[in-house]
């Protein structure tokens, strides 16, 4: 398998280097199973009230194979390939010219052939970022692309009876906690409009909010009580099924104040939840969060991992500038109580909740937090 942080720093000029090349990106496929899960054709940008950055091009080619081309004014180029399934490699490359963008493109091409049983052609995606001419990029992928070289691999997968749903994987994956004896955590699972559009991202952001507050008042009270404590995370993951995983991870200094350490969190979780977050909170970290979004410099490769991580996750994908836009115009409608309806909808008395202490882990229906222990 290809290491992703891999770059290729000379020209593929040579009939040798362009045989080197095809060696390992071949070697990457075969590397993976023969079939394996398959994301479904929603696996792409989404139809929304969001719109995609204006100078970013998108387009699906005859076989389902997919591209976005996102030019930018930074030097340097990124290339990503999302197989859209399941275990197959994402293969990253940072060439350092144009001509080495374009000889990866071809031997991508040649790859995907060789091995086309292994490469689900109507989910995938290449995403090229940088200082490119894209009239010269979008010919070459039309030319190395557009064939019908490929397998049909709906066809393929049905006659061998290997494929697999991504949904219980993913949830599995998610619903994984920290068993690790000086960690604590408490999750909670919950409904939300996975739909990506400006009322949803206006809803993540209540909810981002809330997480950022909940976080500070955690920090407080293990001061306030004098226990170390080594790091902190409060983080929510998108299931299928308009499900929402939230989750909030202690690790303790030392394993003997897990107990102690479940009761600061417990409480402090329970009164956030009871008495909502105050107008000072929310104005603070609405400061912070929006500092973090002006003081963030994004470079190319990290552009491109969020247009893939966008696409994998069937989100729009927004620049930053635009991310900024609307979260100020977000925000110039927002109040301290919607902040806290976001913290009640999550923690609705009906949402299961799965506690963990150490390597003891517990699973309740409804919600009581003062009965937790």
């Amino acid at each position: 398998m290809l290491n992703p942080t891999s770059r290729f720093k000379s020209v593929f000029s040579t009939t040798a280097a362009k045989k080197t090349i095809s060696t390992l990106l071949l070697a990457s496929f075969v590397a993976a199973p023969t079939v394996s899960a398959k994301m479904t054709n929603d696996n792409w940008f989404p139809r929304s009230d969001l719109m995609l950055p204006r100078q970013m091009s998108t387009s699906e080619l005859n076989n389902g194979f997919r591209y976005v081309l996102m030019p930018t004014a930074k030097s340097g180029f990124e290339i990503r390939l999302d197989t859209g399934a399941a275990e197959l490699p994402v293969f990253n490359g940072s060439p350092e010219t144009e001509e080495e963008l374009l000889t990866i493109i071809a031997t991508l091409a040649d790859s995907m052939k060789a091995e086309a049983n292994m490469a689900e052609m109507d989910s995938s995606s290449l995403v090229i970022v940088g200082d490119f001419n894209v009239s010269k990029v979008k010919r070459e992928i039309l030319k190395q692309f557009s064939t019908s070289e490929f397998i049909d691999l709906d066809k393929l997968a049905a006659q061998v009876g290997q494929t697999q749903s991504l949904s219980s994987n993913a949830i599995e994956a998610a619903q994984q906690m920290d068993h690790r004896a000086e960690v604590v955590s408490i999750a909670v699972l919950s409904d939300v409009d996975i739909e990506d559009s400006k009322k949803a991202r206006r809803e993540k952001l209540t909810r981002d909010i809330a997480r950022s507050v909940l976080s500070e008042r955690l920090e407080k009270a293990f001061e306030h009580k004098q226990l170390a404590v080594t790091a902190f995370d409060t983080k929510e993951v998108e299931l299928f099924d308009h499900k929402l995983m939230t989750t909030t991870t202690v690790v303790m200094a030392s394993e003997q104040d897990v107990e102690a350490g479940f009761d600061v969190l417990k409480n402090t979780l329970s009164a956030l939840v009871r008495s909502g977050v105050t107008r000072q909170e929310f104005e603070a970290h609405v400061a912070k969060l929006r500092s973090e979004l002006t003081s963030s410099k994004v470079t190319n490769s990290q552009q491109a991992d969020q247009i893939i991580t966008s696409i994998q996750q069937h989100k729009v994908y927004l620049q930053p500038s635009d991310e900024l836009m609307l979260f100020d115009f977000h925000i110039a409608h927002m109040h301290d109580s919607d902040v806290t309806a976001a913290l009640m909808q999550v923690w609705n008395e009906h949402n299961g909740v799965r506690i963990s202490k150490g390597a003891t882990e517990k699973q309740l229906n409804g919600l009581d937090l003062s009965q937790l222990k």
